[in-house]
């Protein structure tokens, strides 16, 4: 089974996310606004344990809500 590539997909959600990567919320998850930034906690299975940083709080969610964040490319850390 292949992938698929579209013009219409983002390159950020191919990569595979993993504990320690950065992530942006790409959706409101409750009190996560889009655009936050948090940490990737823990990867189990399709939902993803982060921490937001801005509002120190953790939840759980799946790919569909957060893309990679490469802060390589976006700025200094």
């Amino acid at each position: 089974m292949g992938f698929i590539f579209t013009p219409f997909m983002k390159l950020d959600k191919i990569k595979a996310i993993k504990v320690e990567d950065y992530v942006v919320a790409t959706k409101n998850i409750g009190n996560i606004v889009e655009r936050s930034v948090g940490l990737v906690k823990d990867v189990s299975g399709e939902e993803i344990t982060i921490l937001f940083i801005g509002k120190n709080i953790t939840i759980k969610t799946d790919n569909n809500h957060i893309s990679f964040l490469d802060i390589k490319k976006r700025g200094k850390p």
